[in-house]
């Protein structure tokens, strides 16, 4: 008897599991002093030459205002070495997903459509600041 409650109680537990986690398709947005917002993923087809690339921003190097959808410039500082200057990468992306901080990371996640190239220059780079401007990525 005990048996078969345990086995029915688990089953229930896994039945509301399912029922109250977010959809694959959303991204649960949270910041500090900032409410939690359901940002839905945009799956787009890449074209020849670009890629979808993670940029993991500090708190107050964005705007909070942020949304997928926007159009951003990147500016990147200099890399852990110290080599290099700090200055604003060419192209206008597109954001196309943003994962907020939480309690084990302190970066937000804002990954952006952009050319392959621009990856290189990321990588290379100390923090990264996003600025929302207002233009067509190409």
């Amino acid at each position: 008897m005990l048996m078969g409650a345990s086995v029915i109680l688990v089953g229930l537990l896994l039945v509301v599991f399912v029922l109250l986690r977010p959809a694959k398709t959303e991204s649960v947005i949270e910041s500090p002093g900032i409410s939690t917002e359901v940002v839905a993923n945009t799956e787009t087809q890449l074209l020849a030459g670009e890629a979808l690339i993670a940029l993991a921003v500090q708190p107050g190097n964005f705007p909070p205002q942020l949304m997928v959808g926007d159009t951003v410039k990147i500016a990147v500082t200099p890399g852990l070495d110290g080599n290099g200057d700090t200055r604003l990468l060419p192209d206008e992306v597109l954001v196309s997903d943003i994962t907020g901080s939480s309690e084990s990371q302190i970066e937000s996640v804002i990954t952006v459509r952009a050319p392959q190239t621009l990856l290189v220059s990321i990588a290379a780079s100390g923090e990264i600041h996003v600025a929302k401007v207002n233009g067509a990525a190409k």
